[in-house]
């Protein structure tokens, strides 16, 4: 069934998580490169903790993510504080997002 099929049939697909936090981030008029950059951010969290829900997961997850990025991937702490930005935005601008 595609998307396609489901709309002409008056059902509307449920929004994925990461559209909303795009929508969310042209609601608030932010530059298109810090909805790119935070996007990118949100996504690698989520798949760094097998696909579990950023609402299901707190600061122990967000520690460790950050953690595996300076030990694992060498990122400097800019690039740390602009992913913990991102979690940050999705934790307090998102509230209890539901997909």
């Amino acid at each position: 069934m595609t998307a396609q099929w489901s709309v002409e049939q008056g059902v509307t697909p449920k929004p994925r998580l990461l559209d909303l936090v795009r929508n969310r981030f042209r609601a608030k008029l932010y530059s298109r490169r810090t909805e790119q950059s935070y996007t990118h951010w949100i996504k690698r969290f989520i798949l760094f903790h097998g696909k579990r829900h950023p609402n299901d997961m707190g600061a122990k997850e967000v520690e460790a993510f950050l953690s595996s990025l300076a030990v694992d991937r060498n990122v400097s702490a800019s690039t740390q504080r602009q992913a913990l930005a991102a979690i940050l935005f999705f934790k307090t601008k998102m509230g209890s997002v539901t997909t």
